[in-house]
């Protein structure tokens, strides 16, 4: 599925003395095509693609020569390790996107919730890093929160309550809904917690690994959630 979704992408949110959180890309997942392939992309997929591309924004003329790409049997920049050429933020319905732009007109993109107000058993407002969205709060965990990341042509999520350190270690629980969406073929996804608590072993860690196809494409990768200390990370590899 997705490299995708921000394959380089590293960011980081605003320190806080309780909670930061962080989005992070480890090495991406890769496309593999067949060779001498023909008709990539059927009318259905097609038309999936142009409904995706202009929600997000790609003009007609851009939409018309990424479709012609994909064809031909090439992937968008955004679906591969590709450097942005831009990257912008708009804030739409209470979330705020965080779109990059790529060099053939491609784009990735995360969506971060507007905090809540809502706050913990420290009072502390709730925290949702990019990447992890509609967390609500109980005492010190962040509940609920769907961990995702999405591209030109897939998304993968799953939900998950996490905390930072406190008298207790970091940790991951109530982990549920794991999904892969594929705009144009197949997914199938699989997942769960690797790591309830911090320790010397490492960091908590849910996890959703998928495999998801486009057409002679294929892609196999997983997305994840380390939370550390008083940091959460979301990383796709």
């Amino acid at each position: 599925m997705h490299t995708s979704v921000l394959t380089s992408w590293t960011r980081r949110a605003a320190a806080s003395a309780l909670v930061a959180t962080a989005l992070v890309a480890g090495a991406a997942p890769t496309w593999a095509a067949t060779p001498d392939a023909e008709l990539v992309l059927d009318a259905a997929e097609v038309q999936a693609l142009r409904d995706r591309m202009l929600e997000v924004g790609i003009d007609a003329p851009t939409q018309e020569a990424l479709i012609n790409k994909m064809q031909s049997g090439v992937l968008p920049d955004s679906t591969g390790g590709a450097e942005p050429v831009d990257t912008f933020t708009i804030n739409a319905n209470g979330v705020n996107r965080t779109v990059e732009v790529f060099a053939d007109g491609s784009r990735r993109w995360t969506d971060l919730e507007n905090p809540s107000s809502a706050l913990d058993s420290r009072g502390n407002a709730s925290i949702n890093a990019r990447g992890i969205q509609s967390c609500g709060t109980s005492g010190l965990w962040r509940t609920n929160c769907k961990v995702y990341s999405s591209d030109l042509v897939s998304e993968v999520s799953f939900r998950i309550d996490w905390k930072p350190v406190s008298v207790t270690p970091a940790a991951v629980r109530n982990y549920w809904g794991k999904s892969c969406s594929n705009y144009v073929g197949g997914c199938s996804v699989d997942g769960g917690i690797r790591r309830e608590a911090q320790s010397s072993s490492g960091p908590a860690v849910a996890y959703a690994s998928f495999t998801a196809n486009l057409s002679v494409y294929h892609v196999s990768g997983e997305l994840a959630l380390h939370v550390s200390g008083s940091s959460a990370s979301v990383i796709l590899a």
